[in-house]
């Protein structure tokens, strides 16, 4: 009896940067059609629902059916891709905050500064994507059931 090789659904991504957009803009827009934005508005609890004396505090319901969906887009791709999904900051809305994580967090614990593509995913609705220091990024915006834009979906390759 001869051994087989192990079959693996993964593939390496696109060689060019522009193939690699490309691809990750799809994802992120197939991505995008199962996030509900009104779950992400509501990932942070508000401070009359704190059980602890935390700083940040979330409910978990929300949270943990958007971290299934987020599991969940990152096997779209026949390649290796990760998903985050961030919330625009009420408090100043030209940064991001990652509130729910696939497999790898590119943002850490703070906010951040959002670039001219998250912008132009936020502001105009489109999917757009971006290479920084060599890594490819693509968003796609994430709306709530009343229409506003809360947040976006980055799908991300490292």
């Amino acid at each position: 009896m001869t051994k087989e090789a192990p079959v693996h659904r993964l593939k390496p991504p696109a060689k060019t940067t522009r193939a690699l957009a490309a691809r990750l803009k799809e994802v992120a827009r197939i991505g995008a059609l199962f996030v509900e934005g009104d779950f992400l508005e509501e990932v942070f609890a508000s401070g009359r629902d704190w059980k602890s004396g935390d700083d940040i505090n979330f409910a978990h319901a929300p949270y943990i059916e958007l971290k299934r969906t987020v599991l969940r887009i990152e096997r779209i791709a026949d390649f290796r891709c990760f998903a985050t999904l961030a919330l625009i900051r009420r408090d100043d809305p030209a940064k991001a905050e990652a509130v729910v994580c696939g497999m790898r967090n590119p943002f850490g614990i703070a906010p951040v500064p959002m670039t001219p593509a998250m912008l132009r995913c936020v502001k105009k609705g489109e999917i757009t994507s971006e290479t920084e220091s060599g890594r490819v990024r693509a968003f796609a915006p994430i709306a709530n059931s009343d229409g506003e834009t809360v947040g976006f979906l980055m799908v991300h390759t490292g």
